[in-house]
C-alpha cells in the first residue's frame, strides 16, 4: 500500500483515471464522420441488443485476471467532474480538427478491478454501425495530434484530483504525457500507450503508471485500461488481458 503524507494514493489515482476512461471511451465528439457514412451502403443493419451483448463479452472480466484481483467497491464520483471532463475534452479535440463518430450502436464498460491498492485495470468497448466509422476512429485516437490532446486534458484533471483536496497541500505532480509504445498486433489493428508521473510529498517521491491498450476487429473498438504505482504495470500481465480481449473480438 502506498501512501503520501499519510494518505492512500490510489483513491486520487483513481479519481484522475476516471478521465481517462471517459475520453477514450467517446463519450465526447462531434459526430464529424454523419457526412461520409450518408454515402455509404451497409451490408447489414445492426441489431443493437446483438451488438450490446457483444461488448458485454468482449469486455475484462474478474476470470481474465490472476489471483489477488477483485471489484474495486470504491464510490464513484461521477457527475459534475465527468461533464466538465467532456467539455474539455470536446474544445481541445476541436481546437486540432479532430472529431470521433457518433455513429455506435452500443458502449459497455467492464467493472473496475484492482489487485491490492497499487494495481488496477478494466475496459470499455464500442461497436460501431459497420466498420469504416469504427477505423476511422481507432486511426484518429492513434495520431499524436489526438494523443497530445490526451496527454493535456488527463494531466489537468489529475492534477485537479490532487488540487481539490485540502489534505493534499503541498504535494506536488509532475507533469502527465502519454507516449505510444511496443505492443503485439491484435485483432485487425492495435497500439498502446503509457504515461507516468512522479507524485511528491514531504520528502517521499511515488511513480505512478497509467497504461492504455486499444484493440480493433471490425465493427468492434475494445480499449484496456491499467495503472500500477510504484512501478509500471507488468508487461507480461498488460499484454495477457489483451489477447484474451481480442480473443473474443470475433463475432
Amino acid at each position: 500500500m502506498v501512501y503520501i503524507s499519510g494518505m492512500r494514493t490510489r483513491r486520487h489515482l483513481a479519481g484522475g483515471f476516471v478521465a481517462l476512461t471517459l475520453l477514450l471511451s467517446g463519450c465526447g465528439g462531434g459526430g464529424g464522420n454523419d457526412d461520409q457514412r450518408a454515402g455509404q451502403e451497409t451490408k447489414r443493419k445492426p441489431d443493437p441488443a446483438a451488438d450490446k451483448a457483444r461488448a458485454d463479452r468482449i469486455n475484462l472480466t474478474l476470470a481474465d485476471l490472476g489471483p489477488g484481483w477483485s471489484v474495486d467497491t470504491s464510490p464513484d464520483d461521477g457527475g459534475e467532474s465527468d461533464e466538465a471532463f467532456d467539455r474539455a475534452f470536446d474544445q481541445a479535440l476541436a481546437a486540432k480538427g479532430l472529431a470521433l463518430s457518433e455513429a455506435k450502436t452500443a458502449d459497455a464498460d467492464s467493472p473496475d478491478f484492482v489487485k491490492g491498492e497499487d494495481r488496477g485495470a478494466s475496459s470499455s468497448v464500442s461497436i460501431y454501425e459497420d466498420e469504416s466509422p469504427a477505423a476511422s476512429d481507432f486511426s484518429v485516437t492513434a495520431s499524436e495530434d489526438f494523443i497530445a490532446v490526451l496527454s493535456d486534458v488527463f494531466n489537468k484533471a489529475f492534477q485537479d484530483e490532487f488540487a481539490k483536496d485540502p489534505e493534499l497541500r503541498g504535494v506536488t505532480v509532475s507533469p502527465l504525457r502519454f507516449t505510444k509504445v511496443p505492443f503485439p498486433i491484435l485483432g485487425q489493428e492495435a497500439f498502446a500507450l503509457k504515461g507516468q508521473t512522479t507524485v511528491r510529498a514531504k520528502g517521499q517521491r511515488v511513480g505512478l503508471y497509467f497504461h492504455v491498450v486499444a484493440v480493433r476487429q471490425d465493427r468492434a473498438v475494445a480499449l484496456i485500461f491499467a495503472f500500477n504505482t510504484p512501478r509500471e504495470f507488468p508487461t507480461a500481465e498488460l499484454q495477457a488481458i489483451a489477447t484474451k480481449i481480442a480473443q473474443r473480438m470475433t463475432p
